[in-house]
């Protein structure tokens, strides 16, 4: 009977530890955020005209490409404030002070850019006016940032506080864009969206985070792996680029090659496309976040990779079914009517997304663990793709059958590497 008594409660212990533990907290909040955004997304598109919102798309998929930046910036905080230095009490406040120093200029060059090219971009993508191009260098200067504040939480494993930032700053953006487009701001309205929302998140993160950044004016910064980016920042940097290359420029082919009305409907169903492409990134980020605070040798790595290739095939292969059985339900749900043919694009793109979802989460865990091989075959594959789209673009099946091409080819390779990886593990030395 006692020993029943003690098996109940170590299943209860271990029910609560999955429910509650920082990983699921974490891609809790971030899943909650991406409803929130989604959210957004979906009424902001039916307040705006198929034309204005593809502008929006477009502008946000050039961010995604940006982002690689931050998202590199973000894996080196996390990797810094979890080595064995930062269980000092001032590394936290020493890295955060050398991220702020080296990252918030880097937002700022690229602000000035937005600001100084934004009417010839604005002329490239054919928008109307550089006011969204502006407020798209202001979106990447908040996101830097917010990207070292929510390094800082992973590393320090608040993940709980983490998604307490991402929620925020979607929320923030829900309510103040809304209002600004409502106000008749239209697509700069929603841009200026999402700056604000980093902004709130940031401050957020900074506020709970102060007492354990403080301490650091009372001490002198310790050495180590502080003293400046090491060399995970441009693996994760180079490896974000290849990804994000790959599943954002067919936006801004379409933009550039079809008229506004074909480009407004391709950004419905790229939208649909980005739901799985986030949750994707979520998955990522808690493997990558487990993944850095083990030890190299941790027989606990290949479960996390494990259990996150079977979280990423649930939620991929389940939109993708939706994407292939009901794609024009799900575009009157999101968008309305006046998005009528973009579902002739969305099977395809959740075939696409379905695909970069299963090679993100294995590059990923190649990037915590180090592994440099899975970075010059995501260079290669990205400038294949833009060199095919610049010689084919005459319909979007074609544009679209490109990227399926691509990704199928980028995931058999990384399936490779991750069969390779594990098997030498088994190798007995």
């Amino acid at each position: 009977m006692q020993l029943q008594v003690s098996s109940r409660i170590s299943i209860l212990v271990r029910v609560q530890r999955l429910l509650y533990g920082g990983s699921t907290v974490f891609f809790g909040g971030f899943m909650l955020a991406n409803v929130v955004s989604y959210g957004y997304q979906m009424l902001v598109s039916r307040m705006l005209s198929p034309a204005e919102y593809g502008v929006i798309i477009t502008l946000t998929s050039i961010f995604d490409v940006l982002a690689v930046l931050l998202r590199a910036a973000q894996s080196w905080v996390v990797e810094a404030v979890a080595t064995p230095e930062g269980h000092s009490p001032r590394h936290p406040g020493a890295v955060f002070g050398i991220a702020m120093r080296t990252l918030a200029p880097i937002g700022g060059i690229i602000f000035a850019a937005s600001w100084l090219g934004s009417a010839w971009i604005a002329g490239f993508l054919h928008l109307g006016t550089p006011t969204p191009v502006i407020l798209l260098g202001a979106f990447v200067f908040s996101s830097f940032i917010t990207s070292i504040a929510l390094g800082l939480a992973m590393g320090l494993d608040r993940l709980g506080l983490a998604s307490l930032a991402i929620v925020s700053e979607s929320t923030v953006r829900l309510m103040v864009g809304l209002a600004l487009v409502g106000l008749g701001l239209g697509a700069s309205g929603a841009m200026a969206g999402f700056a604000i929302g980093n902004f709130a998140g940031f401050l957020i993160a900074l506020v709970i985070l102060w007492p354990v950044l403080a301490i650091r004016r009372s001490s002198a910064p310790p050495v180590g792996k502080t003293a400046g980016l090491d060399r995970v920042a441009p693996l994760a940097l180079v490896t974000n680029i290849g990804l994000m290359a790959i599943v954002s420029v067919d936006q801004l082919v379409v933009k550039h090659f079809f008229s506004e009305e074909v480009a407004g409907n391709y950004a419905m169903a790229f939208l649909l496309g980005r739901i799985i492409a986030m949750s994707t990134i979520a998955l990522g980020w808690v493997i990558f976040t487990r993944s850095a605070t083990m030890a190299s040798d941790s027989p606990r790595r290949r479960w996390v990779f494990i259990k996150g290739l079977l979280a990423t095939g649930l939620v991929a292969v389940t939109m993708s079914s939706g994407y292939l059985t009901i794609p024009g339900e799900l575009v009157q749900l999101l968008g309305g009517s006046q998005y009528n043919t973009a579902n002739a694009y969305v099977r395809l793109m959740g075939i696409e997304m379905t695909l970069f979802a299963f090679t993100y989460v294995q590059v990923f865990y190649h990037l915590a663990i180090k592994n440099a091989s899975v970075v010059w075959p995501l260079l290669i594959a990205s400038l294949l793709e833009i060199a095919l789209f610049m010689q084919f673009h005459a319909t979007i099946a074609q544009i679209q059958t490109i990227l399926i091409a691509v990704l199928g080819g980028l995931l058999l390779w990384v399936s490779s590497l991750s069969w390779r990886h594990f098997h030498s593990f088994d190798q007995p030395n």
